[in-house]
């Protein structure tokens, strides 16, 4: 097994596929600012350091952030 730059184990199936997406932060990935930490076969891990841009008014993590990571991490444990 290889590991990613993360020290993150991935099978030789999951590599071009972990390199291309985790290179890939154009769009709305950039504007929000996460990572594919890991991704594998029905599992998938991203990351997002926290800023004043992800807080609502209150000062907690907007829902749409946390959604917005599931949608992307559901559509990569889809692929």
């Amino acid at each position: 097994m290889q590991k990613n730059d993360n020290s993150v184990e991935l099978s030789s199936a999951d590599n071009s596929n972990f390199g291309a997406e985790s290179e890939n932060t154009a769009g709305f990935r950039d504007a929000l600012g996460f990572t594919v930490a890991e991704w594998r076969k029905d599992y998938c891990m991203l990351t997002v350091p926290l800023g004043t841009q992800h807080l609502n008014r209150n000062g907690f993590v907007h829902g749409g952030v946390f959604m917005s990571l599931l949608d992307s991490a559901s559509g990569l444990c889809g692929t």
